[in-house]
């Protein structure tokens, strides 16, 4: 949720979906599913704050390193929802203003003004997405 542009403003992707290999599921499934994650300090609660936080999913490919290359039992992933895609915008030769135009009719007493801005909006990547190596 912290990620941000190079203008450092905050993209608001928020994680939806938890992707493990089949190796990692048993322990994904505890951590989101578990009503209490005991501590050594017991002044603390032990509440599970992650109880339902995302989906969980598992890929077997993510650990096939006999078929694919690059892949990992201990890598896991988080999965941006469609409905967070980013919003990428684009302007008319670059210009983030608005064109302006006075229209004046010697005829009437009154002014008009023509304003407009030249832009296009599109979905970005719906899969935006972080991987952690799962290892220090």
């Amino acid at each position: 949720m912290a990620q941000r542009d190079d203008e450092n403003r905050d993209l608001d992707i928020r994680a939806r979906t938890l992707l493990v290999p089949p190796e990692r599921q048993q322990s994904a499934k505890e951590l989101l599913q578990s009503d209490f994650i005991q501590r050594a300090n017991y002044d603390l609660p032990t509440g599970n704050p992650l109880r339902n936080a995302v989906a969980l999913d598992s890929e077997p490919r993510l650990s096939n390193a006999q078929r694919f290359t690059g892949t990992s039992a201990k890598a896991w992933y988080f999965f941006a929802g469609p409905q967070d895609a980013a919003l990428v915008v684009a302007f008319v030769q670059g210009k983030q203003s608005q064109f302006f135009g006075l229209e004046a009719d010697p005829n009437k007493l009154a002014a008009t003004w023509r304003l407009y801005f030249d832009y296009g909006c599109a979905l970005g990547d719906f899969r935006a997405a972080y991987k952690a190596k799962g290892e220090a």
